[in-house]
């Protein structure tokens, strides 16, 4: 059936959780992607065919009216004044519209935004339709559940809902409505008039469809648009997912990797930041929710007990051990704190951007395995002249490891003055000959050794890091670089807790280390793909085909929304022919090495 003439657009919230912008602008002309949202939202209903849109306007709605106009890319614009928006709510909004409630129409709250696919969905249906999608985050509203013909079948108000967003199972309603004029007339207006009366305009529209829907007898459906963009903005964040939303696929990615994090709010398979997936089990989560409320109310402790719980954990003297807000904390310390630096490359990207340019010496890494020449890499520390040498074992992004023996070489040859960081935040899932120095170190004073907590125990939304050194009036001076409460309670129960799952732990890097495993065979096995053995728990694969990596990646996204690393940023020649892949678990790698499979079949010409 063809959309009704006549849309309703409620256009007068306050907007108070955008912040600022509030007191300057209504909430509809809130800019998304560069356009107001309710620009969005009328130039989708006349492309459509809409002939004429009511806007419910309340605050700061001079500034509606002289944005919009009387009509509107052909349509005409009738304005609805509520008076009182910061005392009422959405029912009342739509009651002061009622007298446009005379046949079909389209009700959209203004702070949708969507793309104009949604009103072909909801044309779709011969009856009354809600546009509604799984929810990408928790969320609190209306949801309904449909049947295979997309009849609707539940219709599920805020009243019938506690706490977060609690029916996982159900379909989040865009607030996007189709509304029959039978429905409006018998069931809609007479619960309108009820509800407004009754609650004094607060409460929400949804209530009257609710009540509407009870007795049956009018036909409604659920137009699913899960796979089409759209998003409703209340604060900051909103607005930023509604952006993303909009954008094309290789800005989608773009955005995304300007972020270095966050990823998972945004609906993809992350393949590219570095954790372990199996760590922690379900008996240290239920340890760590029945304090939720504690940890969440009350200040954490000092640094002095924080220390030594890390402590524990490293199996160190406290006096050895930095505890810090992740490990880049103290990479950036420490850049401040020393002179110039051998980093070889290519590796993590974060010693050579935070230590600069100047002060950075870089040490190529060359062969087909990447493995670092320890003697040579010694002879080039030395005629540099650095006091600082870097070695991150196993490396990132090559995944290859410096045998524990060879390491301890290094830090002999480097001589005592010169102090070599070894970042180990990868160790724990690699084989022997590799190993970590940490407990070495009283034979090598000038070694400080950083171990990343939030990766390798899979807790990245804690930001967790340490080092731990025998040289401790260098630990001392660390320490007193750092705030006094910048590892928050959250942490501190983590670290509290962790011990008593030692086993679990071995257990989960053993899981991870077959994953691993089981991900570069199954890369290796296909055309064109040559895999460095890994001794962490990702990929670095090189690609010989015609296929390059930012292009293989950018396919991975728009296709499968997964989310790797393509090298082309790193210091190394060639980079755009290498891709990095974390490992997640047997099912989720499967499934990128079957994605890889297609996309390199295709560029291959089919072969």
């Amino acid at each position: 059936m063809a959309l009704p003439a006549r849309a309703i657009v409620l256009a007068a919230g306050l907007g108070q959780r955008l912040g600022q912008s509030s007191a300057v602008q209504p909430k509809p002309l809130t800019p998304v992607a560069g356009r107001p949202i309710l620009e969005h939202t009328l130039g989708h209903l006349a492309n459509a065919g809409v002939r004429e849109v009511v806007l419910v306007v309340g605050h700061l709605h001079e500034m509606v009216r002289e944005s919009t106009g009387d009509t509107y890319a052909g349509m005409r614009i009738h304005y609805v004044l509520n008076e009182h928006p910061d005392s009422t709510n959405n029912l009342h909004s739509v009651w002061l519209a009622r007298d446009y409630l005379d046949q079909d129409v389209l009700l959209f709250e203004g702070d949708v935004v969507f793309e104009a696919e949604v009103l072909a969905r909801l044309g779709a249906f011969d009856g009354n339709a809600v546009a509604a999608a799984e929810p990408v985050r928790p969320l609190r509203g209306t949801v309904v559940e449909h049947d295979d013909e997309h009849r609707l079948v539940r219709y599920i108000d805020d009243r019938g809902q506690s706490g977060a967003f609690d029916h996982p199972d159900s379909l989040k309603t865009a607030n996007l409505y189709l509304l029959r004029r039978p429905f409006l007339r018998e069931r809609f207006l007479p619960a309108l008039d009820d509800l407004n009366g009754r609650l004094s305009g607060q409460g929400y529209y949804d209530y009257a469809i609710t009540a509407g829907l009870a007795d049956g007898g009018h036909p409604w459906f659920v137009a699913d648009i899960t796979d089409l963009a759209w998003y409703e903005v209340d604060d900051p964040g909103d607005r930023r997912q509604a952006e993303f939303r909009l954008l094309s696929a290789p800005d989608q990615k773009r955005f995304l990797e300007t972020l270095h994090g966050g990823y998972w709010r945004y609906g993809v398979k992350d393949h590219a930041l570095l954790y372990n997936v199996h760590f922690p089990p379900a008996g240290m989560m239920e340890i760590l929710q029945s304090d939720f409320d504690a940890v969440f109310r009350n200040y954490p402790s000092s640094h002095t007990p924080l220390t030594e719980l890390a402590a524990t954990v490293a199996r160190r003297a406290p006096d050895e051990v930095v505890l810090a807000n992740g490990s880049s904390e103290l990479i950036k310390i420490l850049a401040r704190l020393r002179g110039n630096w051998a980093v070889p490359v290519p590796g993590f990207n974060e010693y050579e951007n935070v230590v600069g340019t100047d002060r950075v010496k870089r040490f190529p890494l060359s062969g087909a395995d990447f493995a670092l020449p320890v003697e040579e890499y010694a002879a080039f520390v030395r005629e540099s002249g650095v006091d600082t040498a870097v070695v991150v074992s196993p490396n990132n992004p090559t995944s290859a490891g410096v045998p524990l023996e060879e390491l301890r070489t290094l830090a002999r040859l480097v001589g005592p003055d010169v102090m070599l960081v070894v970042d180990e935040s990868f160790v724990d899932f690699a084989p022997a000959p590799v190993g970590s120095l940490v407990p070495y170190l009283e034979e090598h004073p000038n070694v400080l050794v950083l171990k990343s907590i939030s990766k390798v125990y899979g807790v990245g939304g804690i930001r967790l890091g340490y080092a731990v050194t025998a040289d401790t009036e260098w630990a001392a001076v660390l320490r007193r670089e750092l705030p006094i409460w910048d590892i928050n309670g959250f942490a501190e129960e983590f670290l509290r807790v962790l011990p008593h799952f030692r086993s679990e732990f071995a257990e989960s890097c053993v899981r991870m280390r077959d994953n691993t495993l089981a991900l570069a065979d199954g890369l290796a096995a296909l055309p064109g793909v040559r895999v460095v053995p890994p001794d962490a728990n990702f990929v670095f694969v090189e690609l010989s085909g015609p296929v390059d990596a930012p292009t293989l990646s950018l396919e991975l996204f728009r296709r499968h929304h997964i989310l790797t690393k393509e090298c082309s940023g790193k210091s190394m020649p060639g980079g755009d022919r290498y891709l990095r892949v974390s490992s997640r678990t047997m099912e989720e790698n499967k499934v990128l090495v079957g994605a890889v499979a297609e996309i390199l079949a295709e560029g291959r010409g089919g072969a």
